[in-house]
């Protein structure tokens, strides 16, 4: 927590040097003179400060120059630091600075839960090519170098990559983004392994043609990729999704769009482990359609209704299932100094380590209050559900432990069973920060959040040979504040 409060006032003091030349020159409109670059934000150049009617008098005194009481950030732009222009090049660095403080770092039972001061420091850059309004392709790292404070056996780093493209050509048009991390801390949930970081690499990337047939029909391809590659030693199995769409979209009016599409995709899971038990890859496919844009002059967003259908092709001991599925993305300006947003979605899945078909249920809701005029404070809250059940599956011939009582206390019995594998996830979040941003190159936050995480097996026979046999899920409830400071355009 020491080091927590130490954060506090380095932050404090970064804070207060980044104020001195926002509140003189970042922010100074065109209207008042100063001259503006190609972008729009002020130059370089200041204009010359004149006193009308008056005739400049010599300085007599290094006291009377008011050159000799200029601090250093006098002649300081954010722009000199923060971005750099080589024609169709644009370098922007940024940095950010975290401190967290949590009572559970492991994501153990409270009985064993152990806190820590987590500090991140993460310099980065994005590096473009070519306009942001037209074709353009940009790239993007960031470097995490990861302290734990009371627990230096943890000290980790990470790196995170990213791309960006976005092509026009006559009546076409491709945009997409590509998304690889290579991480290394703890796992909540269903992590059996919490003692120890999980390194893996998350790679996702999706990619949308559009091809303008009429001033208000587009057809659309969407091919979309996920994979997670665990490390030996995690105790989880990969993952991989491909998932392909076919749709159109129909401009309603200037404000609404109106799009369906149909999709087919496949999961398929890998072991990490040759001790683990074999798994499946199992098929998707279905349809959906939707809303979006402006609805309102207050209440925006995307809304899409569907259906899906799932099987797992070379295991006929898990039934086909079929499923509504959501998805909401809304946004509702109450009054100019407030705003309220949820997302919420239902999807289908298929478990690697039960194996069952599940659905999952996640819903969001932020809201964010200005409290000051010029919108540069804010305060944000936050609530999250997620909410997975995982369909009944009946395995027979297991060697289920049952409690009993003998002469010499309680002990267990082993006999051989039917059970049923289904269990039901919940995880809430609830989340509190203050928020300011003095312009647009630096911001800083202090939040609180709580997380707690439970479960329960539909049958109880199996929630024995679970927690005996499998050393499996363990519920847990993590609280952090979260102290941030971030640095770039």
């Amino acid at each position: 927590m020491e080091t927590f409060l130490g954060t506090l006032t380095t932050v404090g003091v970064a804070l207060g040097l980044g104020i001195l030349p926002c509140s003189s020159q970042a922010d100074v409109p065109a209207a008042l003179g100063a001259s503006t670059g190609g972008d729009g934000s002020p130059a370089s150049a200041k204009p010359e400060v004149v006193q009308a009617g008056t005739e400049p008098a010599a300085a007599t005194d290094a006291s009377m120059d008011p050159a000799a009481h200029r601090s250093i950030w006098s002649d300081w732009h954010a722009e000199d630091l923060l971005k750099y222009d080589w024609g169709r090049w644009q370098l922007k660095p940024r940095f950010s600075m975290v401190s967290i403080y949590t009572d559970n770092f492991q994501y153990r039972p409270s009985s064993l839960a152990e806190s820590d001061d987590l500090l991140f420091f993460s310099p980065g850059f994005d590096l473009q090519y070519g306009r942001t309004d037209y074709n353009h392709a940009t790239f993007g790292y960031t470097h995490d170098q990861v302290v734990y404070v009371s627990h230096s056996n943890f000290n980790t780093s990470q790196d995170h990559l990213n791309l960006g493209l976005n092509l026009t050509y006559n009546r076409w048009n491709l945009t997409g983004t590509d998304q690889l991390d290579f991480l290394s801390s703890f796992i909540g949930i269903a992590n059996t392994q919490r003692t120890i970081l999980i390194a893996r690499q998350p790679w996702r990337d999706g990619y949308t043609l559009t091809f303008d047939a009429t001033e208000r029909l587009r057809p659309y391809v969407v091919a979309y990729h996920n994979a997670i590659e665990y490390d030996a030693t995690s105790g989880f199995y990969n993952t991989e999704l491909f998932k392909g769409s076919v749709g159109t979209s129909y401009i309603l009016t200037s404000r609404v769009k109106l799009f369906g599409d149909f999709y087919y995709g496949q999961e398929s899971p890998s072991k990490t482990s040759d001790l683990q038990p074999t798994v499946y890859y199992n098929a998707f496919y279905g349809g959906g359609f939707g809303a979006t844009g402006q609805f309102t002059t207050r209440l925006s967003g995307t809304v899409r209704f569907g259906y899906e259908l799932r099987s797992v092709p070379n295991n006929p001991a898990i039934k086909d299932t079929g499923s509504p599925v959501i998805a909401l993305d809304l946004t509702y300006l109450p009054t100019q100094y407030s705003q309220i947003m949820l997302t919420g979605s239902r999807s289908t899945s298929v478990s690697a380590t039960t194996p069952t078909t599940s659905v999952e249920n996640k819903v969001k809701l932020s809201a964010i209050q200005y409290i000051s005029t010029d919108l540069k404070w804010s305060v944000q809250f936050d609530a999250s559900a997620s909410l997975i059940d995982l369909t009944d599956r009946t395995i027979t011939g297991v060697l289920v432990p049952f409690p009993i009582e003998t002469p010499s206390g309680p002990g267990t019995v082993s006999i051989f069973s039917s059970v049923r594998t289904g269990r039901n996830d919940k995880d809430y979040s609830l989340g509190l920060s203050l928020n300011y941003t003095p312009n647009r190159w630096l911001r800083a936050s202090l939040g609180f959040n709580h997380e707690e995480y439970s479960f329960k097996y539909h049958d109880q026979a199996y929630s024995y040979f679970a927690g005996s046999n499998l050393n499996g899920l363990q519920p847990y409830q993590v609280n952090t504040v979260v102290l941030q400071v971030s640095i770039g355009f």
